[in-house]
């Protein structure tokens, strides 16, 4: 994520572009790297997925674990039942072509 927030940063000096930061308060995580405009640290995962939901205006998801997966899925459910409209769900890489196929088997 930091090469992200990195980007971010750089194209702050031209436009209005903000980095934020939505964490899990874990032991054994990384402190806030030093490209995070706004860092909230959340107790929970459920409250920190709700608040990065309510900031997003898109959904971009990349391969990764489990959490990717519960994340990604609690996303496209909300799309599926209409408690959120027209914001994109998009999955990248070839590790998601089956769970995208898989609704329509």
């Amino acid at each position: 994520m930091q090469a992200a927030n990195e980007g971010a940063a750089e194209h702050n000096a031209s436009e209005r572009v903000q980095s934020v930061g939505i964490r899990v308060q874990l032991p054994f995580e990384q402190t806030v790297n030093p490209y995070v405009a706004h860092a909230f640290e959340h107790q929970t995962f459920f409250t920190r997925l709700h608040h990065f939901v309510l900031l997003s205006d898109a959904f971009i998801v990349a391969p990764g674990g489990i959490g990717t997966v519960l994340e990604s899925t609690m996303i496209w459910q909300l799309l599926q039942v209409r408690h959120l409209h027209d914001i994109p769900l998009i999955f990248t890489g070839q590790m998601w072509q089956g769970l995208v196929d898989w609704p329509s088997r």
